[in-house]
């Protein structure tokens, strides 16, 4: 089921989009979360699938707004004519600030997820392995 319609993305944002700008904002969501649009799981909520549905709209307006998201540089500080920013997380710039939002009010974000047998998965570490922390925490490594 998808996260979001082109006749949601009008609703709520008011943006006439295609299916396309959609499926590349979906993209970028399961890249930045985790999360896989095309995967049915028996615990999302009614609430959970709202919240997803807002993530997907303010992610395509964020897109549309930002058009060079498959091409910036990934910096960590720049200046400008005397000029800074800093941002507050690591993901300021491919994620937009709403669907960054829409997305921490998932409710499996604290709590654990179920299988698809709806059993609990086994605890190995204590760990939340889809924090910015554990991103920033891994080993960097030549390709």
């Amino acid at each position: 089921m998808p996260w979001a319609t082109v006749g949601d993305v009008d609703t709520v944002v008011s943006l006439t989009v295609t299916a396309e700008e959609i499926s590349r904002a979906t993209s970028t969501l399961e890249t930045i979360t985790g999360l896989i649009e095309a995967i049915d799981r028996p615990d999302i909520t009614d609430r959970d699938r709202h919240f997803l549905k807002l993530m997907t709209c303010y992610q395509v307006a964020f897109m549309r707004d930002n058009p060079d998201i498959f091409s910036r540089a990934d910096v960590t500080s720049a200046s400008q004519d005397g000029e800074s920013a800093t941002y507050r997380n690591v993901d300021s710039h491919l994620f937009g600030p709403l669907a960054r939002k829409a997305y921490r009010r998932l409710s499996w974000r604290s709590k654990s997820l179920l299988m698809p047998d709806g059993s609990a998965p086994a605890r190995t570490t204590t760990r939340d392995v889809n924090s910015e922390a554990f991103d920033d925490a891994l080993p960097w490594s030549p390709v």
